[in-house]
């Protein structure tokens, strides 16, 4: 089982390696949902942890529908945690239809060439949902970060169940939405996925930041 922490800084990212977290996703702004982390923030974590870290691209709050200047500065972050190393990334963008942004997204898989791209909770707001992943998987997005369209994951193990059987041997689904180390096991035993993600999923990792 892969435990992704989701964390605010290098220090929050120490902490969570250290109660056990297999990878972190770094953001900042956590009170708005996840941004794009500070440039020194991703180095310093990848510099001193032995787990991967992926960053949020996400370069403000609100909703996943981008302007072309706004998908001109997530590219131009993709290059610079590029330089950094980084093994992954966490992005996701919509048109006004409420659909994936198919365009920008195959420009960002181009860019991402060996890096690994996790397609984020934007895929909870579309309107077929599994019309959305079967594109995700028509272009080589290697995962899918998903709540199954509702709040609380624990809400939607029958949905994404099924999307797993339809589609989990060409898509990985990490599992997210409230949650924590201590509902991560009950959890697992109905959904059983291989991924799962959470501000808490390996307990409190703001206690000694």
């Amino acid at each position: 089982m892969i435990k992704e922490a989701c964390c605010e800084s290098f220090i929050e990212g120490i902490n969570a390696e250290s109660l056990g977290a297999n990878r972190i996703e770094l953001c900042s702004r956590l009170d708005l949902d996840g941004l794009t982390p500070e440039y020194n923030e991703l180095k310093e974590s990848i510099k001193f942890m032995s787990i991967p870290v992926f960053p949020m691209i996400r370069p403000r709050e609100g909703n996943f529908i981008y302007n072309k200047k706004e998908k001109d500065k997530m590219v131009q972050d993709i290059y610079n945690f590029k330089e950094l190393g980084v093994q992954g990334i966490v992005i996701g963008a919509l048109t006004n239809k409420n659909e994936i942004d198919m365009e920008f997204m195959k420009k960002v898989r181009k860019i991402c060439d060996g890096i690994s791209i996790t397609f984020h909770k934007a895929i909870d707001e579309v309107k077929d949902y599994h019309k959305e992943v079967e594109k995700l998987i028509e272009i080589g997005i290697d995962r899918v970060l998903t709540s199954g369209k509702k709040e609380k994951v624990e809400d939607a193990i029958g949905f994404l169940k099924t999307t797993n059987r339809l589609y989990g041997d060409k898509i990985k689904f990490v599992a997210a939405g409230k949650i924590t180390k201590d509902n991560l096991e009950s959890i697992n035993r109905k959904l059983e996925f291989e991924e799962y993600h959470g501000k808490l999923i390996v307990g409190y990792i703001k206690k000694w930041g």
